[in-house]
């Protein structure tokens, strides 16, 4: 029987994934699969497809903030990615970019 708390074909609620996707944060999975009465396959599954999910947009609320600064901040546009390197391997030119940068911010 579907229950519209619970996604379609998945056997849990949204509550139970949710307690399943914090809970595998800490514990082994095989250990909580005892916990919940489950086979650990079937956490697994559960684990990927939200895993899955995250991946494809892993820096969504990023992107959103990122457009918003551009919008009031135009020398922000084409640096995603110098805020994200590591400073110690930025080339010289990158640094003093993310120097200047970060001081008018």
């Amino acid at each position: 029987m579907e229950v519209p708390w619970s996604r379609p074909g998945s056997g849990f609620t949204l509550v139970l994934e949710a307690m399943i996707l914090a809970t595998a944060r800490e514990l082994p999975v095989r250990a909580l699969a005892r916990m919940v009465g489950e086979h650990d396959t079937r956490l697994w599954r559960v684990i990927r497809r939200h895993d899955g999910q995250a991946a494809e947009r892993p820096d969504l609320g990023v992107d959103e903030v990122r457009r918003e600064e551009v919008k009031t901040n135009p020398l922000l546009k084409k640096t995603r990615y110098l805020w994200m390197r590591n400073p110690s391997s930025l080339k010289q030119r990158q640094s003093q970019q993310l120097e200047s940068l970060a001081s008018t911010t």
